[in-house]
């Protein structure tokens, strides 16, 4: 079985949005300039401002993402993954070392299990997307639960009222899913991969409307960026609507359900997880950006994501990409 080289070897990518905050506030006091402002122009550039950074519910993204590479060796061909696993220990860890740095005013994690099938109790089979949200979430400030318990326990899940099949579903109702894991890859293309297959329940545990921003975050839509819009950043609804990619949407909780699927996974040593993970960083927009200083709110933005890079890479976390 391959296992990593090194307990903490795994990619990390970190998204900020520098770059597109560069083009909205250059775009935002570009066209203000260009409209002909007078006495009102502080106010209109910063309400403009602000009515663009509200589609960007996130601030910066911290992830774990894989890859394979081929080595050729004389005669064979082996595949080997890039990757070390993520322990929900290893997710927390990067929370909480991201929350410690300044101008940092939040964190969370978001796991996400996606492109699956689940069976329904008629037989059906049922397309979908099942995100972990931590319970200090931002998607809870935008969650309302419409019918069923008002709060998840151990490998339950909402069902987001958008999804297909909302319909065909209850309260206590059981998702069956059947997963096949692979555990290990073949060292030479003529061998089969070894697998696991793995049954997965979850219980319906009530139905919830999202808002828009809480949709977002919860299926991983940050922003929407149209190089063909007036601003850097266009509105999610009005642009197009929230990509979800599946039929269906399931919400679980991250410290009750997730987190074992993970460590599961971990102590597998599994050369690809199913799951992504993911750890969400809020800032404090009020005094890092200022539409008035285009080059020093991005010199803000910039150093804030160069502290977060350092920390990690300071405590083991390697491979950052910006």
């Amino acid at each position: 079985m391959l296992v990593p080289m090194l307990s903490y070897a795994f990619k990390r990518v970190i998204r900020s949005w520098k770059l597109f905050a560069a083009l909205l506030l250059g775009t935002v006091l570009a066209s203000t300039f260009f409209a002909g402002i007078n006495i009102g122009a502080d106010t209109t550039a910063k309400q403009a401002l602000e009515q663009q950074l509200s589609q960007v519910p996130v601030d910066i993204v911290v992830s774990s993402s894989g890859g394979w590479y081929y080595e050729e060796k004389p005669g064979v061909m082996v595949s080997q993954t890039i990757l070390g696993m993520l322990s929900s220990a290893n997710a927390t860890e990067i929370a909480n070392l991201v929350s410690e740095v300044e101008g940092i005013t939040g964190t969370e994690v978001i796991s996400r299990f996606g492109y699956a099938y689940a069976q329904l109790p008629n037989g059906d089979d049922m397309y979908f997307t099942l995100a972990g949200i931590s319970n200090d979430s931002r998607v809870y400030d935008g969650l309302k639960v419409i019918n069923g318990r008002p709060s998840l326990q151990e490998n339950e899940t909402y069902v987001w009222i958008g999804s297909k099949d909302a319909g065909k579903l209850e309260v206590d109702d059981v998702l069956t899913m059947n997963y096949t894991l692979t555990v290990e890859i073949p060292r030479n293309w003529t061998e089969q991969p070894v697998t696991l297959n793995v049954i997965l329940n979850f219980t319906v545990a009530g139905f919830v409307e999202l808002e828009d921003q809480a949709l977002r975050i919860a299926a991983g839509q940050y922003y929407y960026y149209s190089p063909y819009s007036g601003l850097g950043i266009t509105p999610l609804r009005g642009a197009q609507e929230i990509y979800i990619g599946v039929d269906n949407f399931l919400i679980a909780s991250w410290s009750k359900t997730f987190a074992g699927l993970l460590d599961f996974l971990y102590g597998l040593s599994v050369p690809y997880s199913p799951i992504t993970t993911e750890v969400l960083a809020y800032i404090d927009r009020e005094s890092m950006i200022d539409p008035w200083d285009v080059s020093g709110s991005i010199s803000n933005i910039e150093t804030l994501t160069d502290r977060v890079e350092n920390k990690l890479s300071a405590q083991g976390f390697y491979n950052i990409y910006v």
